[in-house]
């Protein structure tokens, strides 16, 4: 980053023996502005990476490989003697050395990030004291900073200097990159952004390059796909912070909130019909009147179970324990034994219910089994469209903590008067 200087006016009203007096104040204070700066890296050079000593050249498909995962790509790189680097400039790795023949340009683009606060090299004081947290290593005169890439392309396959500096945009700019960490011009560097954009999605495109941006595009659009909504959104975000602007994923975004929009009324609706309709159902718990208002009870309350709900989403994958449903704005946490009974948030009494069922089950009509745990359904419910639910095998978590606990299903099973039929 450069420094910026603001000059600043601030204007004073004081009393001096009963007459109004005005003062103006100048100040000017200096603010960072981000620079985007050019690394070199010279392809018969070696790099030390966590899989072992490889040539330069082979980084940019193991950059790949790393981002294609879902992570940047973080590592140490020669800035030579510049002092100057700030965390958050725009960082782009470039092929140096004798390249002869083959083409000369950019390969990779992301981001200065701060070093591990332990290994920052200002924390020695003196002379480095005025380095900022970027600077990690001072090895044979020359520094290190600290950088995190988001897109890469193939070695051979760089965005060429030779046909940028054709373009009117890039006039006059020197694309001669004599050392590591050098200042890009500060005008031409939106420029250079939008035509990395559009290098790197065409080498993508034809496996030559990837973007941890689209990576994450492509994730939360499975997440759409399968009607997680919510977790579509929290990793569309994880795109906006690489670039806020990604109108794709923006796009993306406002479709996944309008359809939890819709889903969420959709949600309180069956429950308000269900626990009308049982109200006309002809069952009869063993505690009769008082069992039915406390289960009512726990259905008008049950949304204010959200830790309880939290534990529940996770344990069961955010599929309904039941039919395998992943809309999760329309999943439940079911209490085994009724709240209003026992007080018991823990996972053991509990299930995750797809709204509909969670209301049934809390009316008796669905019961399961404690050892086969296989659902049963009250005879009302045979001839209706659930009726395919009869004799499904519960899914329960894979962690023993977190399955319900068989004496809670045994004692919700007895008092379905109807269980004798099975």
């Amino acid at each position: 980053m450069g420094t910026l200087k603001i000059e600043t006016i601030t204007l004073f009203r004081t009393k001096n023996n009963g007459c109004c007096c005005l003062f103006l104040m100048k100040n000017s204070i200096e603010v960072f502005a981000m620079e985007t700066l050019v690394f070199l890296c010279n392809g018969e050079e070696y790099y030390d990476s966590h899989i072992g000593q490889i040539q330069n050249k082979q980084l940019p498909a193991l950059i790949k490989n790393v981002i294609a995962s879902g992570s940047y790509y973080k590592t140490e790189w020669s800035a030579w003697n510049s002092k100057f680097i700030q965390v958050g400039d725009r960082a782009y790795l470039t092929r140096s050395g004798n390249t002869g023949n083959n083409p000369s340009g950019f390969i990779a683009a992301g981001h200065v990030i701060a070093a591990p606060e332990n290994r920052q090299l200002r924390r020695l004081g003196g002379d480095y004291s005025s380095l900022s947290a970027a600077y990690v290593d001072d090895y044979d005169g020359r520094f290190f900073v600290c950088i995190q890439l988001d897109s890469v392309v193939d070695f051979d396959v760089p965005l060429e200097q030779k046909n940028l500096a054709k373009l009117s945009k890039f006039k006059g700019v020197n694309f001669n990159f004599g050392r590591g960490g050098a200042r890009f011009d500060s005008k031409a560097a939106p420029f250079l952004d939008s035509e990395w954009d559009k290098h790197s999605l065409i080498q993508q495109r034809q496996e030559r390059g990837r973007r941890l941006i689209d990576v994450f595009l492509e994730r939360g659009n499975n997440f759409k796909i399968n009607k997680e909504y919510q977790s579509a959104i929290d990793t569309y975000e994880l795109a906006l912070k690489i670039d806020p602007n990604y109108q794709k994923v923006l796009s993306q975004i406002k479709i996944c909130r309008s359809l939890i929009a819709q889903a969420e009324p959709a949600s309180t609706t069956i429950i308000d019909t269900l626990v009308e309709v049982s109200k006309t159902l002809n069952f009869t718990p063993k505690d009769s009147s008082d069992a039915q208002q406390k289960t009512l009870i726990s259905i008008a309350s049950r949304q204010g179970q959200y830790q309880f709900r939290q534990i529940l989403l996770q344990a069961y994958k955010y599929r309904c324990a039941i039919t395998g449903f992943d809309a999760d704005v329309a999943l439940e946490a079911a209490h085994i034994i009724p709240y209003v009974e026992t007080q018991n948030n823990a996972p053991s009494n509990g299930l995750l219910l797809r709204a509909d069922l969670h209301t049934l089950f809390d009316l008796n009509l669905i019961a399961i089994n404690p050892d086969s745990l296989q659902i049963n359904l009250a005879p009302s419910l045979q001839t209706t469209e659930y009726r395919s639910l009869q004799g499904k095998q519960l899914r329960i978590p894979e962690e023993e903590a977190l399955q319900p606990n068989k004496q809670f299903l045994q004692r919700h099973f007895e008092l379905s008067c109807w269980k004798k039929l099975y």
